[in-house]
């Protein structure tokens, strides 16, 4: 018991965001039933592998069903396959990705700024949208788990010393973008427009070495092994994967909300999702101090600071997004991590702990109560 208190004592930041993930993640989980057709598709389809026993190939009515790629479907399975194919089972992995983000989330902010930035930015990811998201059957909770290993170990990366090491965290990186790929193709690799660029402005010495080629061979089996196993079965599946589900879902008439103007309905209510309670709170103090100033934003960006990562891993895909024909709110879930991550780091300087601490304790019953409503 000893050893255990002095454990925890030595990782407090990991104990608040992770029991709180556990909390909000695992209340009423499976207490309402699938709801729409996203839900019930996803699921039908994981409970189809179980039963068909064909992993490779994801079907709906016992027909081909080539939407999304099979990871999700995958982790869906396996939860039914533990609990049975109902509500709770197929949302079962989603608490495990929520964890994983929060995780990832902590870890990063911990590199960056010390342990209580990396506890209040997994608090500020766990009691935002992901917690409510969670109860979602759909593959955006799988990205956001996937994306923020990713960017977790592509900042450890950017700020290792070691040459060895640098190279080790930036090969688990490409790996986890190679996952991303697998569990929604290329949207999923949207923060990549601000990550390739920004290690590019980087010093020699703070660059990850993105040209691995090993790292990049990991992201090309993990990540193209499906597609290369379907479309060598089925020839025809190449048209439909870049044609429709790449350049007809940006591009065409095909999708959600294609308006223009759907951009500001779907994403300004779901932007402010995103930054939640924590999020808003970082602006207001970052407000306080004045940041707009032109000189400020001159330091950072001589400074090279990792603030205007997070901001262009934030805005470029939001951009992509608005500019797209489908839009739908969820979309957008996986961008709350480097929003957690900004907010982390802002309120780890600017706010104290025991503040935190009871912003979190309120908030928490509320996300919770709000997976009560929706349950029922």
């Amino acid at each position: 018991m000893k050893h255990m208190s002095s454990w925890l004592r030595e990782r407090w930041f990991l104990v608040w965001p992770v029991t709180l993930a556990l909390v909000v993640g695992t209340a009423f989980q499976g207490s309402r039933g699938l709801m729409e057709t996203s839900e019930t598709r996803y699921a039908e389809c994981a409970r189809e592998m179980l039963v068909s026993g064909n992993w490779p190939e994801p079907t709906l009515e016992f027909e081909p069903h080539w939407t999304k790629p099979p990871f999700t479907y995958w982790c869906m399975a396996f939860g039914m396959r533990l609990f049975g194919a109902n509500a709770w089972g197929v949302r079962l992995t989603a608490v495990f990705m929520l964890l994983v983000a929060v995780l990832a989330v902590v870890f990063s902010a911990r590199r960056l700024r010390g342990a209580k930035a990396g506890c209040a930015a997994g608090i500020a990811l766990a009691l935002g949208y992901p917690g409510v998201a969670v109860n979602m059957v759909t593959t955006d909770i799988y990205v956001l788990a996937t994306q923020s290993v990713a960017g977790a170990l592509f900042l450890h990366a950017a700020n290792e010393p070691s040459p060895a090491r640098r190279r080790a965290w930036t090969r688990g990186m490409w790996a986890a973008w190679g996952l991303c790929f697998l569990v929604k193709g290329a949207p999923a690799l949207l923060p990549l427009l601000a990550i390739l660029p920004w290690n590019r402005l980087q010093p020699k010495e703070r660059r990850a070495p993105l040209g691995d080629a090993i790292g990049l061979g990991l992201a090309l089996t993990l990540g193209l092994a499906w597609y290369l196993i379907v479309v060598a079965r089925h020839p025809e599946l190449l048209g439909y994967f870049v044609g429709t589900e790449i350049v007809d879902r940006v591009a065409s008439d095909l999708g959600h909300n294609r308006a223009w103007y759907k951009a500001i309905e779907v994403y300004g209510p779901a932007m402010l999702a995103v930054a939640g309670v924590f999020g808003l709170w970082a602006v207001e103090r970052t407000l306080r101090a004045g940041p707009w100033r032109a000189r400020n934003w001159r330091e950072l960006w001589s400074a090279r600071d990792e603030r205007l990562l997070l901001a262009g891993w934030t805005a470029l895909p939001l951009l992509v997004f608005c500019l797209s024909t489908s839009k739908l709110p969820l979309y957008v879930l996986p961008l709350t991590a480097s929003v957690a991550l900004a907010s982390g780091l802002v309120l780890a300087r600017n706010v104290r702990w025991r503040h935190l601490r009871r912003v979190a304790l309120v908030l928490a019953p509320l996300v919770v109560s709000i997976k009560a409503i929706g349950a029922h």
